[in-house]
Formats: structure tokens, sequence, C-alpha cells
């Protein structure tokens, strides 16, 4: 029977690792069906994590990301081993649990991209305002020399 679990499982990975297919099932609600809810649920999260990536503002936020999807198939691995030694029932309300969590997630990202996306578009705007204030901060030492120059022409010994 252990082999007949371990041949419904195909290996789970993101879109850019090989695809993930529907391993056979056994129509009966046992094992098979469980490891095709478990594999429909990684593919789920792979296609979550890849459409994520698609929004990262930044390469350093790319690769964390790629770390944290990395961490991410390693765990779904540990996941669906353990799912595999649970119960339907069980697994399935795993799985509940863990969409819910992942959407969870999903949505706070989303929203720390936007964020990331707002501190960025802030950060262009105040590196304008320092090329702006040193542009005026050149322009003021340039008048104070001019003024310096002018006064020591027409005092000479009088200098600021």
């Amino acid at each position: 029977m252990a082999s007949v679990e371990q041949a419904s499982v195909a290996p789970v990975t993101s879109s850019s690792g090989p695809s993930v297919s529907p391993g056979p099932s056994s129509g009966q609600g046992g094992p098979g069906s469980v490891s095709s809810t478990a594999q429909y649920f990684a593919r789920n999260v792979c296609s979550h994590l890849d459409k994520i990536k698609e929004h990262v503002a930044s390469r350093d936020q790319a690769k964390v990301l790629e770390q944290i999807a990395v961490t991410s198939g390693q765990k779904m691995e540990e996941i669906l081993s353990l799912l595999r030694r649970l119960e339907p029932s069980e697994a399935e309300k795993t799985i509940v649990v863990l969409e819910s969590k992942c959407g969870r997630l999903e949505s706070h990202l989303e929203v720390m991209t936007a964020q990331v996306e707002e501190l960025m578009r802030e950060r262009g705007t105040l590196m304008s305002r320092i090329e702006e204030l040193e542009e005026e901060n050149r322009h003021r030492k340039e008048f104070y020399q001019s003024v310096q120059d002018l006064l020591a022409e027409s005092e000479p010994g009088f200098s600021l």
C-alpha cells in the first residue's frame, strides 16, 4: 500500500520548475484523493508565490521571496508527507486551515508590496529634493564667494 501512495504523488514545484501533474487517483476518497487534494493545494500555493514574485519592487525582495519559495517548497514536501499519514477528513481540515493561512499571508504580502512601492516613490521624491537643496546650497556658496570677492576688491583688508 505504501508504494501505491508514493506513486500517486507527483513532485510539487513552482512554475519555474517542472510542472505539477496530478497523480492517478483511486477514485475512492482514500490516500489517492488526499494526495490529489494536497497536490491541488501545493499547486495553488506555488501559483500564489509566482504571482507575488511578479509584483516585487526590487531585486532584494525577489531574493527574499526566492528564499521563501525554497523554504516553502521544503515545508510543502514535509506537509505532503504528513498529510499522507492522516485520515482523509483530517487532511482536508488541515488543507482548509493551511489555505486560509496562505490567503492571509498573501494579502499581508500584497499590502507590504504596496507599502514598499510607496516608499520607493517617496524615496525618489526625497532624492529629488536633496538634489534641489544641494544645488541651492552650491548657488549660495557661489553668491557668498562673489560677495566676499567684491568686498575684498572695494575695501582691501575687509573680509567676512
